[in-house]
């Protein structure tokens, strides 16, 4: 689910910022055919910068370690549980 929300938001991201940068170039009665190459350079780098930079800011994953297991000691047996829920005993070592 988190990487179609990625794609999702780096793609209105993109167009968001294609469709502004090109309102700031065209200005007056300038078509597209009036662009000069680093007004479209301009364009290209908005887009691109946007589509990255929300993709990745939406498709991160943190990097935490894992919680570790919770030990209780009860009548000689030690349960544990884990990250995930599970519920264990160790027996005791002779």
């Amino acid at each position: 689910m988190t990487s179609a929300k990625a794609w999702v938001s780096a793609i209105f991201a993109g167009l968001s910022a294609g469709l502004a940068s090109l309102a700031v170039v065209l200005v007056g009665d300038m078509t597209l055919a009036d662009l000069t190459q680093g007004q479209w350079l301009a364009v290209a780098i908005a887009v691109v910068s946007a589509f990255g930079g929300a993709f990745g800011l939406t498709y991160s994953v943190t990097n935490k370690a894992a919680a570790p297991p919770r030990v209780t000691l009860t009548a000689n047996v030690a349960e544990y549980v884990r990250a995930d829920g599970v519920v264990g005993q160790v027996p005791p070592s002779t």
